[in-house]
């Protein structure tokens, strides 16, 4: 990111993403949006759990809504739909 102040910045809730399903705790990525509220658009960030060095930082077009994070929605297979 450019240098801006960090109230330009909104950060999302992050996730963790094991490497595999037989990974040992803590090994794998955290995933989250850092939003620039400056420019209207978000990055995708992946760190590494371990480091918390970044691993890729996708940019989005667009701001994520702040509302996004820790919503899901039920598929099929949950009986829910």
């Amino acid at each position: 990111h450019d240098a801006l102040p960090i109230s330009a910045y909104a950060v999302g809730e992050f996730s963790f993403v094991a490497t595999d399903s037989d990974a040992p705790e803590g090994q794998g990525i955290v995933m989250g949006a850092v939003a620039n509220k400056a420019e209207g658009t978000a990055d995708l960030m992946l760190l590494d759990a371990g480091t918390l060095e970044t691993v890729a930082a996708i940019r989005l077009p667009q701001r994520i809504p702040a509302g996004f994070h820790g919503n899901w929605a039920p598929t099929a297979t949950d009986g829910a739909c």
